[in-house]
């Protein structure tokens, strides 16, 4: 009840702050660890506020039109050289508030295995890494990562499974019939392996098993058809599992090249992904990503999605498929095959492959995908594409030729700086950092730790520094020395922690207009004991954030 009763008293308690009127009517409390009281009408209009700010402060920016600009090597000189299969993203603090880091395999030497620390900024390899090429790769729950390593005995591909626990890899595989082509990790820490073989560890297996730390066991059924395969795992808005490949059943059930599996059966998509037939050769399933309103994309090399031409990128509504635009690459390695595919921070698509041009060699191309047409991203990039993804800063592009790995920026980057220095409370540092960076169209999210144990936050938005002035000089009561407001704010909204931490975002509008315009944040926190008496009002370090956009 204490808390009920500090949210009563809080516009009583907190009148001093001159920058903005707390009134708390409509207050909601959401008790889950992170105690976040939310303004619901004050703060929707100081959030309306601050929206219109920056869009006056967009036609007072002049910002040039943002594009992007392809170059070669990643992250500067000591980047991997040769052939980058695949890549992947691994977040060393799980769901901390460091950014992932970039994991590339392929045939580079000499470990074929290398790490992009986004923080550092620095390529390292991860343990001694392997004389074969890497060919797939996936992170585990925990932060493991795990590779499928090829290689050719006989002539005949087989994959070993290795998995790297931040110190050394060890295998999770004495025999496979066959290659593995996808890794996915499942929620309780389970690992699942998709691809052509028919054993593993001398489990009978038909492209699908599952590891359970322990021990091997074939999957669900497996799938069936010529030359079967599975390709790529992904997960359904609802947690179902979908794999892509090349099969005409899964689990039993006649599916064309793209399944669900809801945790007892597998289900088709509609009529599946296919070719009409005109000229023969193998629909294959490359890559999946489910988007943000649970709609499905799905590339690689087919024709029609449920019977409607769609050229090898198609999206699935829950009901039926369709086309985007006139779609990419053929029905035939001949034509083209969209390998990988990501997504920006705004949401658009982003897709890699190879197209070849009508008697010459194959080149590498990037196209994105706005919801509306199709734009390739920058010029020829190699001569093959087989893996894209989006890093915390800018898109990472592996494939064959011209050194394997290039790097696509925008000449409008998104950045985010600290400012100003935090003043300790009762809680430690008070330190207030960045989870990721503000691109338009994603979320930005916060993060505070240090905080007093039990204290109200004001958490303060607004577009220009300040001073800085000192929290008594503005009013505050029970401010020590060197404890200062280094922003204006424009918008602000209250929060109530228990924790001593406290973790927020702000959703950036999708319009490139916004990029080049800085926003600035800070905590004010107003530390009471269980009487609800102030005890000490202290502040975090400000953000800045410039707003990018790809």
């Amino acid at each position: 009840m204490w808390i009920a009763r500090a949210v009563q008293n809080s516009k009583v308690r907190l009148m001093a702050l001159p920058w903005a009127r707390w009134d708390v009517r409509g207050l909601t409390i959401n008790v889950d660890g992170v105690h976040t009281v939310h303004m619901k009408e004050q703060a929707t209009q100081c959030a309306n506020g601050l929206l219109s700010l920056l869009a006056l402060a967009t036609f007072a920016s002049a910002q040039s039109p943002c594009g992007v600009v392809a170059q070669p090597g990643f992250g500067g000189p000591g980047g991997p050289t040769g052939t980058i299969y695949v890549s992947a993203t691994m977040d060393p603090d799980g769901a901390g508030p460091l950014p992932a880091n970039l994991v590339v395999g392929g045939n580079f030497g000499p470990a074929n295995i290398a790490l992009w620390d986004v923080t550092a900024h620095t390529w390292s390899s991860l343990g001694a890494g392997f004389a074969n090429s890497i060919r797939v790769l996936t992170s585990m729950p925990n932060g493991d990562v795990v590779a499928g390593v090829t290689s050719f005995p006989g002539g005949t591909a087989v994959t070993d499974v290795q998995r790297f626990d931040g110190t050394q890899w060890s295998s999770l595989v004495t025999s496979i019939g066959g290659s593995a082509y996808a890794l996915h990790a499942l929620p309780n820490g389970d690992l699942l392996v998709g691809g052509d073989f028919t054993s593993i560890n001398g489990v009978t297996a038909a492209g699908l098993a599952r590891w359970n730390g322990t021990a091997w066991a074939e999957f669900a059924g497996g799938v069936a058809g010529p030359f079967p395969s599975v390709n790529k795992f992904g997960v359904m808005a609802n947690g179902d599992l979908i794999v892509g490949g090349r099969f005409t059943s899964a689990g039993g059930v006649t599916a064309n090249n793209i399944a669900t599996f809801d945790g007892t059966a597998f289900s088709p998509l509609g009529s599946g992904l296919e070719n009409n037939g005109v000229i023969v050769s193998a629909p294959n399933v490359t890559d999946l990503i489910t988007m943000a309103n649970g709609d499905l994309f799905a590339c690689g090399m087919f024709q029609e999605a449920g019977g409607v031409p769609v050229n090898s990128v198609a999206m699935w509504d829950g009901n039926n498929w369709s086309a985007m635009g006139a779609g990419l690459g053929g029905p035939s390695i001949y034509y083209g095959v969209v390998a990988s595919a990501t997504q920006l921070p705004n949401g658009d698509i982003v897709v890699g492959g190879g197209y070849p041009w009508p008697g010459v060699a194959f080149e590498g191309r990037v196209d994105r995908w706005d919801g509306n047409s199709w734009q390739q991203q920058g010029t020829t990039i190699g001569q093959f594409i087989y893996t894209v993804e989006m890093t915390s800063e800018s898109l990472a592009v592996g494939g064959l030729g011209n050194g394997g790995l290039w790097e696509i920026t925008s000449t409008c980057p998104a950045a985010t700086v600290s400012l100003g220095a935090a003043c300790p409370s009762s809680g430690g540092a008070n330190e207030l950092t960045a989870s990721t960076l503000p691109w338009t169209g994603s979320t930005f999210e916060m993060n505070a730790t240090g905080l007093p144990s039990l204290s109200l936050l004001a958490i303060d938005g607004g577009l220009a520094p300040l001073g800085p002035l000192s929290l008594t000089s503005i009013g505050l009561q029970a401010a020590p020395p060197g404890c200062l407001l280094h922003i204006t704010p424009t918008y602000f909204e209250l929060a109530l922690t228990t924790t001593g931490e406290h973790s927020f975002s702000w959703e950036i509008p999708n319009n490139p207009l916004f990029a080049g315009i800085d926003v600035y944040w800070q905590i004010v926190a107003f530390e009471v004991d269980p009487a609800l008496q102030l005890l000490e009002t202290t502040s975090t370090n400000a953000l800045k954030l410039t707003i990018g956009s790809m």
